[in-house]
């Protein structure tokens, strides 16, 4: 049964059988659409938030690669990169329409870091001590994903860096 899918897939143009070698992968199907960005998929859904204002809750990631035509990841970044914009957000393990009312952990974690830093100026000084993950996570009972998001959303609001090697994300402006 293996070989006969392997002979399907050689068929299909996905996988090549080298003289003495393994199968190697070669490509993707000429209808799986690969020349469409994220970018555009970040498109798309935007559209769909607005032909749908009665929806808070988007279809899930496969759903969309299929109604689109494209990767599971292509969804994925594109609903990465609406989430970053604010466009999204996260409530449990779904992207929701962000004005919807809902509060996400990431948002939750956000206010929780907003208000440490505000209780605490000195907590962490503009260009000074790292904000580390962990801290945030044991601070914030979160875990690591919901922490990560947050930091990412607070960087692209410019209030921390990016993380460097070794060196963790720092406070740019309050």
């Amino acid at each position: 049964m293996v070989q006969r899918a392997y002979g399907v897939l050689e068929r299909e143009g996905l996988l090549v059988r080298r003289q003495g070698q393994l199968w190697q992968i070669v490509g993707a199907p000429d209808d799986a659409h690969s020349d469409v960005s994220y970018e555009d998929v970040a498109a798309r859904i935007r559209l769909w938030l607005k032909d749908h204002p009665e929806e808070d809750v988007l279809p899930a990631g496969a759903d969309l690669a299929r109604e689109y035509e494209v990767s599971v990841d292509a969804v994925a970044q594109a609903r990465q990169l609406l989430f970053i914009d604010g466009t999204l957000s996260r409530a449990s393990r779904r992207f929701v329409r962000a004005t919807s009312g809902r509060l996400s952990r990431v948002d939750e974690v956000i206010q929780e870091i907003r208000a440490a830093l505000a209780a605490e100026p000195d907590h962490v000084a503009p260009g000074g001590e790292p904000i580390g993950e962990k801290a945030w996570m044991e601070r914030c009972a979160a875990n690591k994903k919901t922490v990560q998001g947050a930091l990412a959303k607070l960087e692209a609001e410019g209030i921390v860096t990016a993380p460097k090697p070794g060196k963790g994300r720092r406070l740019i402006s309050r």
